[in-house]
């Protein structure tokens, strides 16, 4: 597995930027993450959905490589 979020986090910080990237991991036969979505318009009814990521949205390597 990468480790874009590790270096990310780390030029936020190093940027004085009071912010880091939290991507919830799933682990059960092989990593995904989550990004979480949001309505474009509240007022149509209909729920949110979340995706499950198995590549890293920073570089592309598969979550799955190892």
């Amino acid at each position: 597995m990468c480790d874009c979020m590790e270096k990310n986090n780390k030029q936020l910080e190093q940027d004085g930027i009071n912010t880091r990237i939290v991507i919830p991991m799933l682990e059960r036969n092989k990593p995904k993450a989550i990004i979480e979505t949001e309505k474009a318009d509240h007022k149509i009814r209909g729920r949110k959905i979340n995706v499950l990521a198995t590549f890293c949205p920073f570089c592309g390597v598969a979550y799955d490589q190892e």
